[in-house]
């Protein structure tokens, strides 16, 4: 037999005193206290690692968004010899040599490693090529 809420029922464990039910309710919300706050501090955790997953993507948009400047290395460390075929310029052989980059930024940098002031070449100009 269960008690009613607010009746006060007697105990064999203490010894026939009574026990008052509001101790016990006041015990068990405390339990649920307890539930709230590892709640709340689960909302929290989970806002915070979101934040910080927001701060990651907005610092790779930012050096993302200067990534073709970035791609194309200023000194290039290994060279090779290319040479000009019929009908080619400068932007089909950095197309031809660096599929992956920037055709400007390999066009200048061939410019500044020939010391070219145009951009006419003649058929079978040897040129100085950064290694991609």
């Amino acid at each position: 037999m269960t008690p009613e809420r607010g009746s006060r029922r007697r105990s064999a464990v203490d010894g026939g005193r009574e026990a008052d039910l509001d101790v016990m309710r006041g015990a068990v919300s405390g339990r649920s206290n307890i539930d709230a706050v590892i709640g709340r501090r689960r909302l929290v955790g989970a806002l915070a690692v979101g934040a910080l997953l927001a701060g990651v993507v907005w610092l790779f948009t930012i050096v993302g968004s200067d990534y073709e400047d970035a791609a194309t290395p200023g000194t290039p460390g290994v060279t090779q010899v290319v040479h000009a075929r019929s009908g080619e310029s400068l932007s089909d052989i950095a197309r031809r040599i660096a599929t992956d980059l920037p055709v400007a930024g390999v066009v200048e940098q061939l410019r500044e490693l020939n010391h070219l002031q145009s951009s006419g070449l003649r058929v079978g100009q040897s040129l100085i090529a950064p290694a991609y």
